[in-house]
């Protein structure tokens, strides 16, 4: 621990707000994870999910979450981490909140029709697979249309669709 990290406590409050206004460094110590980018809703294809860039880094990280999440090995990768990255007690958590709700479907059902809104490259489908592998999923995902693209690629069992419209008017058993 350094000397400014000794003196900090006993600092008052606004004394460092006043020493930090006259240095011009005020809200630099304040992280900012958020930015406002507009009120309107991005509707070219390179902002946000639907960027090529966020297949791409899915789709590369892929293999290995496939491999990460199949049995006998725990649950707690998650697909959104580096290549490489160790397990994670919160994405362990994530996926056992997830298994929790499809074990309630199933209840005792041997097939599950299920939505997976926002799924991404239909991750979850294989960690129910994974973690129910003698059930008969009828899965269905709904994400931007350069997710469903390779989506569909990758698992062709799936039924993929970018807009709402494209959905089966049949009650899903999960969404």
């Amino acid at each position: 621990m350094g000397l400014k990290d000794s003196i900090r406590p006993w600092i008052p409050p606004a004394l460092l707000g006043w020493v930090r206004k006259l240095r011009g460094t005020e809200n630099q110590h304040i992280r900012r994870e958020w930015a406002v980018i507009g009120t309107a809703f991005p509707t070219e294809p390179d902002h946000g999910w639907s960027a090529d860039s966020v297949v791409q880094s899915q789709t590369a990280k892929w293999e290995e979450f496939s491999k990460r999440i199949s049995a006998p090995n725990p649950i707690a990768a998650s697909h959104e981490d580096p290549l490489g990255a160790p397990n994670w007690v919160v994405a362990q958590n994530t996926h056992l909140v997830f298994a929790y709700a499809l074990a309630r479907a199933l209840q005792g059902r041997r097939s599950l029709r299920w939505l997976d809104w926002g799924c991404g490259l239909g991750q979850y489908h294989l960690i129910a697979k994974s973690l129910f592998p003698e059930v008969k999923f009828e899965y269905w995902g709904k994400d931007f249309a350069p997710l469903i693209a390779e989506a569909r690629r990758l698992v062709p069992e799936g039924h993929f669709v970018a807009c709402a419209e494209e959905l089966p008017a049949e009650p899903f058993d999960l969404v």
